[in-house]
């Protein structure tokens, strides 16, 4: 099966079991999945860009990542509850990093304000975040992490690869916004991760990241 997708690549499948057709069975089941997931139909053109959690390789990672929070911060405006229901599990991960050491301070509230006025575009007031946490801690007496990674796993089918790529990242925000990701925290973002089904190396990366550009810069002495 040949296949040309104009103005950015071509490739070939090659699989001898045929359909009834004669074309590549496993190379046609290729290309219904590579296009499901990218915009490579000849009619994702007429949605402007806007289809849902596919993916568009011609935009860059930034302009993909813009528009993907404008498109939560807009829905979110209009009470959407898919929004609304990935804003919730941002703010609940969040709360949940802080209190990897058993408490949480005023630097992690901020922390948790900021984020989430960076991802959602508004922050919560301190007074309700306090309420939030109160709650949080209130409500899942024996194993609260356990039970928002539970939360994590029934909801993971209902959301998209933004939704989920947001959850994780507003949590390794928070994680790392003291300058240091702490044994507890790292532990608790691969868990996120592992139940958003988000693959580990990804977060692999982000760490990787984060600690090289903590590493002092070394000055030559002449």
């Amino acid at each position: 099966v040949l296949v040309v997708v104009p103005n950015l690549m071509g490739f070939a499948t090659f699989s001898p079991r045929l359909d009834a057709y004669g074309n590549s069975v496993r190379g046609v089941a290729f290309c219904r999945q590579l296009v499901e997931r990218f915009t490579f139909h000849v009619y994702d053109s007429l949605s402007g860009g806007r289809t849902g959690c596919k993916l568009d390789p011609r935009a860059s990672q930034h302009n993909r990542k813009q528009r993907d929070l404008s498109d939560l911060r807009w829905a979110l405006a209009y009470g959407d509850a898919y929004a609304t229901r990935v804003c919730d599990l941002v703010l609940a991960c969040m709360v949940a990093i802080s209190l990897a050491d058993g408490a949480i301070d005023t630097a992690e509230l901020d922390a948790i304000a900021a984020t989430a006025g960076a991802i959602i575009g508004s922050a919560p007031n301190p007074a309700e975040l306090e309420r939030l946490v109160q709650q949080y801690q209130a409500q899942q007496q024996q194993s609260p992490f356990t039970t928002l990674i539970d939360e994590l796993v029934r909801q993971r089918q209902n959301l998209d690869d933004n939704g989920r790529e947001l959850i994780l990242e507003a949590a390794f925000r928070v994680a790392c916004a003291d300058g240091a990701i702490a044994a507890g925290e790292e532990l608790h973002l691969r868990q996120i991760a592992a139940a958003l089904e988000i693959n580990e190396g990804v977060l692999e990366l982000e760490i990787d990241r984060f600690l090289r550009q903590q590493q002092p810069v070394a000055v030559a002495v002449a």
